[in-house]
């Protein structure tokens, strides 16, 4: 479906293509508002968000009842360029999406599920009239090349985030992620059959973000993700590391952790067990 765009991708738009003055007043106000947020701070907003739903559970709840966790300043230097990309990319997408016809219905519409807000990146019609949300996602390139290989692939808050939108708007929804270290793109399509699990798991944690007072009793519904085997070579060490998707900040409170060297000799945090609310460890019940 969006081949063309693919190949055209990195063709200087001059020699091909002139955008409509709409379309072009409109990447011009992308780009502008882009490079304004380079020298603003990016507020953290509180609460729930569609975006945020795929999280893990206790990351959810942690922020709610213990902010203080997360004293470290998130707005790092690689962030901040990694955000700048990603608005540089959105107004890129706009001009490309118009080049090939395709109307662009709305940019960053609001949705709302179960009272939780967040807001799509592209509602697009082609040429046929078929109306379809695109959602982009800029990223590192190995993180791109992960994502690249199936829905499988793609993180659990990505996923969740487009069920909620295809469940809103009722329509097709496709990511496109871009590699802000090559500029390659791909298009992937999400697959419905991946909408109602994924959906469940959204409205027990709105509905239980609303019923629970305490952080002690989040640990009557929802539990820390196990960790993640460690692996060298071809084998397992027998190691075990903090999720990928569980904010350093938080590792410590969930989890036993330690640190020691790998076998490359660089310090690593070790989970050795389940850090309760009450103090206690529980040992890790992995095979």
């Amino acid at each position: 479906m969006f081949e063309h765009i693919v190949k055209c991708w990195d063709e200087p738009l001059r020699r091909v293509y002139m955008p409509s003055p709409d379309a072009l007043a409109m990447a011009a106000e992308m780009y502008r508002q882009g490079l304004i947020k380079q020298y603003v701070d990016r507020q953290q907003k509180e609460g729930l968000r569609l975006s945020g739903l795929g999280k893990p559970a206790l990351d959810i709840f942690a922020r709610k009842f213990h902010p203080e966790w997360f004293t470290t300043d998130w707005q790092t230097e690689r962030l901040t360029q990694l955000f700048h990309a990603g608005d540089t990319f959105e107004a890129d997408m706009y001009v490309h999406l118009d080049r090939f016809g395709y109307e662009i219905e709305a940019t960053q519409q609001v949705v709302s599920f179960n009272g939780v807000t967040g807001h799509s990146d592209f509602i697009v019609c082609d040429a046929i009239g078929q109306r379809f949300l695109l959602e982009l996602k800029t990223c590192a390139g190995h993180k791109f090349t992960q994502m690249c290989k199936g829905i499988n692939c793609v993180p659990m808050v990505y996923r969740t985030q487009l069920a909620l939108y295809q469940q809103c708007l009722g329509i097709d929804s496709y990511w496109c992620f871009y590699n802000k270290d090559t500029s390659e793109i791909s298009f992937q399509a999400f697959d419905p059959a991946e909408n109602q699990h994924l959906i469940r798991r959204a409205e027990q944690v709105i509905a239980e973000y609303a019923r629970i007072t305490e952080w002690d009793e989040v640990f009557n519904v929802f539990c820390a993700p196990p960790p993640e085997g460690e692996k060298y070579k071809n084998g397992m060490t027998g190691n075990f590391k903090v999720p990928q998707d569980i904010d350093k900040q938080l590792a410590p409170h969930i989890y036993e952790v330690t640190e020691s060297r790998n076998n490359y000799g660089k310090m690593t945090s070790y989970v050795t067990g389940y850090r309760m609310p009450d103090g206690s460890v529980e040992p890790l019940d992995i095979p």
